[in-house]
């Protein structure tokens, strides 16, 4: 191991990124990809995040000069965040389901692997909503192949996030066992967990939000959490492996035959500002998940791209852009 060494001079501002913190490194080898030699590179052996905290140091050459950068703030929508979620998401579902509920009906809902915030007053609402109006909910893992597709390792991540039964007031029910519901018009088959299929209605409670990965009508919330997360590892692997556009039909197809068996009660969707807080909780209805209400406002709050910001108007070339914002859609 060797002591880090001193920061080096500005007049040389293509090595270093960060502080002049002292940290542990280890000397490994690596290739000077300017003349083929090959030379000792310092690596921080820490967390990759208080590696970036701490400083990098990046191979350029001498002869290579990075262009001065300027900060341009964005403006980021922050409306006021939600009071109570549970109270919020019990309101919604009485308000919004109540006629699509009836005494002694059974319901899994859906709890994900993704840290919303408040995901467990918001599943504690959903559920006392659901209680309220005769039903009899139960939770299930609906999170693809997470927790390592095993039942156990599914209900360890929920007791990671803070979902146990005792938090949640509500039994967990845990399998990776599935049972094939439906059919696409293209043929591609709709599965449920098995517990969720032996359950008169599901009932997703997700964030809506973006997706990183594709782009459409519908994208990352209740619809993804129905076709794919209830789906358990089938339902994940035939949704993920195809690409962007695909993968958004699939989703697609798949919400409209999962809401033609009569399965889908509704779900509840809370939507986040750009800096973590909950500033929506809407139920909706069978109908409505899969449709434009499930998405409608996913957008609105998500931190704008450096395409949508006025940087600059000058003649001549742009200067590097490093942005600031308060926070980022997760």
């Amino acid at each position: 191991m060797l002591p880090a060494g001193p920061t080096r001079a500005r007049r040389d501002p293509g090595h270093r990124i960060g502080s002049d913190a002292q940290t542990t490194r280890c000397a490994v080898p690596a290739v000077d990809c300017f003349h083929g030699h090959i030379v000792t590179a310092s690596v921080i052996d820490v967390n990759p995040w208080e590696q970036l905290m701490e400083g990098i140091d990046l191979p350029f050459h001498p002869d290579l000069t990075i262009p001065s950068l300027t900060e341009v703030a964005l403006p980021i929508p922050q409306p006021d965040p939600v009071d109570d979620v549970e109270a919020a998401a019990h309101s919604q579902v009485v308000q919004k389901l109540a006629g699509s509920v009836r005494a002694g009906m059974t319901v899994a809902v859906g709890a994900g692997s993704r840290g919303l915030v408040e995901r467990v007053p918001l599943l504690r609402g959903a559920i006392s909503g659901l209680r309220e109006l005769g039903a009899q909910p139960f939770v299930v893992p609906a999170m693809g192949s997470h927790g390592g597709a095993t039942a156990e390792g599914q209900r360890s991540m929920l007791v990671s996030l803070g979902m146990t039964e005792a938090a949640i007031d509500c039994e967990i029910k845990a399998t990776m066992e599935t049972v094939e519901v439906a059919r696409t018009a293209d043929g591609m088959p709709l599965y449920l967990d098995r517990n969720a299929a032996g359950a008169d209605r599901i009932m997703p409670v997700n964030r809506i939000k973006p997706h990183t990965c594709f782009k459409g009508p519908i994208e990352s919330g209740l619809t993804k959490m129905a076709v794919v997360g209830f789906g358990k590892q089938p339902g994940a692997a035939q949704i993920h492996a195809c690409g962007p556009v695909e993968m958004r039909n699939r989703l697609l197809n798949g919400i409209d035959a999962l809401k033609k068996t009569g399965r889908l009660l509704g779900g509840v969707g809370s939507l986040e500002s750009a800096d973590g807080q909950v500033v929506t909780v809407r139920a909706l209805t069978g109908e409505e998940v899969g449709s434009e209400a499930d998405s409608s406002t996913a957008t609105t709050w998500a931190p704008p791209s450096i395409s949508s910001a006025a940087v600059c108007r000058q003649s001549g070339p742009l200067p590097a852009i490093t942005m600031r914002s308060p926070g980022a859609t997760r």
